[in-house]
């Protein structure tokens, strides 16, 4: 008997969290304190993050990119496609982004991990005015094959020591 009062309990309490979760999600809050800077930061970062994929699955941007490539070979496409300089492979800048959050992105110092599957990840970075704080991007070839595109990756890096995403740090 004592195992069934357990395990109703259990089943309360959980019942309980799951609508204190609903309400939380509903209303946008978090259990967890965030940092107000990189809150008012998530807006520019999804902004760019949105660009970043119009152009990984535009096909005139695709076709100018070219599909296959990785590291800083793909990194520097696709910059070119942004700004114009250090084209190759009949590549040009595209005005569309000419304008954009994404002017600002430049090859990361801290490549990406040498750990599958970021090996071949190309690494874009940003700093973010007024903080320390890095939205870092990677781009890699996609695991469904070359001719497939690519997958995109991003994360705000808070914590300088570290320097790149937790993801790639867990490999």
């Amino acid at each position: 008997m004592i195992y069934f009062y357990a395990g109703l309990g259990a089943a309360m309490l959980t019942g309980i969290m799951l609508l204190f979760e609903v309400g939380l999600g509903l209303t946008g809050q978090s259990f967890l304190p965030g940092s107000q800077k990189v809150e008012g930061y998530r807006d520019v970062v999804n902004q760019s993050e949105r660009l970043f994929l119009k152009m990984l699955t535009d096909s005139q941007d695709l076709k100018a990119i070219g599909t296959g490539r990785s590291g800083n070979l793909l990194c520097r496409q696709i910059l070119c496609r942004i700004n114009g300089i250090g084209c190759s492979f009949g590549n040009s800048k595209n005005s569309l982004y000419e304008r954009t959050s994404l002017k600002d992105y430049e090859i990361a110092k801290i490549p990406s991990a040498d750990l599958y599957p970021w090996s071949y990840s190309c690494a874009l970075e940003r700093r973010m005015p007024d903080t320390g704080y890095v939205n870092r991007i990677l781009i890699k070839p996609s695991q469904y094959g070359l001719e497939s595109g690519y997958e995109l990756y991003g994360c705000i890096v808070e914590n300088q020591k570290e320097f790149r995403c937790s993801f790639e740090r867990r490999g």
